[in-house]
Parts: C-alpha cells; sequence; structure tokens
C-alpha cells in the first residue's frame, strides 16, 4: 500500500480510482465493511482503490479542550488498513482551516483535480465543509456533475449496539473489552514504542516489555492475558495495566507491562501490539515481593490456560 501524507506529494493525478473516506478511528467492523466494498468495486472496474483519512481527528482540532484518547493511532490504523488490500492511502492533515472550507471546495480541491473517482463511498454520519453542512444529499448532488457516484453505507449493528468509534472507546473505557471485541471484530489492542525501565521484572524473573501507548484508549487497571506482535510475530503473554503499588507509592502514570512467555529477545525501540484477550484480575497491592512473585506464577499459568483456550496463534 502506498502511503501520501498531503495531496501535494501526489505527483500527478490519478487516471481514475474508487474511493473510502472517513476517519475510521479504530477501523472497526463498519469501517472494515464500508473499506471491502471500496476496494471489491475497484478490482471490479480495473482501477485502485483510495482510502483518504484525517489527522489529527477533528474532534482534537474542533474541540481541543476535549481530550480524546484514539482507538487507534494513525501508525497503528495505518497497518490495520493496508491488511484490508488497498492501494492508496490518503492522510489529509485536518486543521481548522480545512474544516471551515465550502463543500464544492473540499471536492474539487481534495477529490476531483487529484483523485478522479468513478465511485465513493462513505459511511451515512459522514458530513463535509464548513459548519458539517455538506450532508449525504448535498454530497449526491454535488458529486454529479463531476461524474462520480456516492455510496452510502448505513450504520452496522452487533446484537444491536451501533459499531461506532464512540462506542467503542467507551466499552473499553469501561472494561467491557468482550462487547468491545464484536464491535471491532477482534481483540482491543494498544500499540507503543518499548522503553527502558528499571529492570525489575527481570530481576524478579519475570522480564517485561515496557511500552509508552500512542494517546490510544487504555482498558482499565488490572491484569490480562495477552498476545503481542513485534516484527509480524505473535507471541502469548500477561499484561499489567497499572500503577505498581508494590514499587511506586502514589504514582499517578499508568504503565503497560508485558511479560512475554518463552522469548528472550532484546525489543527496545520497537513498535509493538498488545492484544487484550482476557482480563485476570484487578491490580492488587502486596506487602511483599515474595507475596508479588508467587501471584505472578499464578498470573502465568493461568494466562497459559486462557490463550490455549481461547487465541489460537
Amino acid at each position: 500500500m502506498k502511503i501520501i501524507y498531503e495531496l501535494g506529494q501526489l505527483k500527478k493525478p490519478l487516471k481514475d480510482s474508487v474511493m473510502a473516506i472517513g476517519v475510521f478511528d479504530g477501523v472497526h467492523k463498519g469501517h472494515q465493511m464500508l473499506i471491502k466494498k471500496a476496494v471489491k468495486k475497484a478490482k471490479l472496474l480495473g482501477t485502485e482503490s483510495v482510502v483518504m483519512t484525517f489527522s489529527p481527528h477533528p474532534v482534537s482540532v474542533l474541540h481541543p479542550k476535549f481530550e480524546l484518547s484514539l482507538i487507534t493511532s494513525l501508525e497503528h490504523k495505518t497497518k490495520l488498513i493496508e491488511a484490508l488490500e488497498v492501494d492508496i492511502l490518503i492522510v489529509v492533515k485536518f486543521t481548522r482551516a480545512f474544516a471551515f472550507q465550502s463543500p464544492d471546495s473540499f471536492i474539487e480541491k481534495y477529490i476531483v483535480n487529484k483523485l478522479n473517482p468513478k465511485e465513493i463511498y462513505v459511511g451515512d454520519d459522514f458530513r463535509f465543509g464548513s459548519g458539517r453542512i455538506g450532508e449525504i444529499e448535498i454530497f449526491k448532488s454535488l458529486a454529479k456533475p463531476y461524474g462520480f457516484k456516492v455510496n452510502v453505507l448505513k450504520i452496522v449493528k452487533n446484537d444491536n449496539n451501533k459499531v461506532s468509534s464512540t462506542n467503542i472507546r467507551n466499552l473499553i473505557k469501561s472494561g467491557d473489552l468482550n462487547k468491545a471485541k464484536k464491535l471491532l471484530g477482534r481483540y482491543v489492542s494498544l500499540e507503543g514504542t518499548v522503553v527502558k525501565g528499571d529492570a525489575r521484572g527481570r530481576k524478579l524473573g519475570f522480564p517485561t516489555a515496557n511500552i509508552i501507548p500512542d494517546k490510544e484508549v487504555i482498558p482499565p487497571l488490572g491484569v490480562y492475558a495477552a498476545i503481542v506482535t513485534i516484527d509480524d510475530m505473535k507471541y502469548k503473554g500477561v499484561t499489567n495495566v497499572g500503577l505498581c503499588p508494590v514499587f511506586r507509592k502514589n504514582a499517578e502514570n499508568v504503565t503497560v507491562e508485558t511479560f512475554i512467555f518463552d522469548f528472550n529477545k532484546l525489543v527496545y525501540s520497537k513498535v509493538i501490539e498488545i492484544a487484550f484477550v482476557k482480563k485476570m484480575r484487578d491490580e492488587l497491592n502486596f506487602k511483599t515481593q515474595d507475596e508479588l512473585v508467587e501471584q505472578m506464577k499464578k498470573d502465568e499459568s493461568k494466562a497459559r490456560r486462557i490463550l490455549l483456550r481461547e487465541a489460537a496463534i
């Protein structure tokens, strides 16, 4: 998949294309369906499939006081979109100036002049232009003079739950990871860069990979059976999301530490993905290190059983 940051980097206009447009935070089941339809139609027409997305998230630009945690960072979202066999991903920088342009200007400048779409796929909540005045019917009417068709995907539901980024975000925060998984079509996961810790886990016999999540929404504090992806290889492990009360009194910053089973390679500075398969327990405050080590042994044993049953890798 070719990735283009800003249309100015596109050296020459596409002959034609089939597009999917959206923020696509989480690349959930609804997003996947929309993008797959565009990819399928592009293949049928013998042209290129194009996904246009926006960064940063429009909410963080238009409502900066609202602290929005993403389901997927741009890098994480890019990998998920690539897995859907998209030919070209275009990342448009979302600014206030971009938000307040007219619908006509958006279509001419960002769609027609460079991408020449035959068809465009959007969700039924898609809006564009200043004040979000560009509703679906306006989009369709403006598309006619330019000769492209607008296809609208209705809101997808799963067990009567609306498949939306907002719903998924709230489910993750509340700890209902199983329901979030159903809406995402995969396990809830975090991506982050592995950083050096204080080697405390190694000294206890449980070396951990510590990550700094890339502004993605973090599940509640606790210990989870997890699947870790490193360089496209998957491993099983135990992840602790917590404040480490045994070693860090009055800590405020949440840490994400993963003990990867049967793994002894150095992964500092690598970006890894942690998929949360099942929560095993809440974070506990142990009186001694020996009590902690004993519990970690139990956690490992329980996680191995869970992952053997629920996650075939």
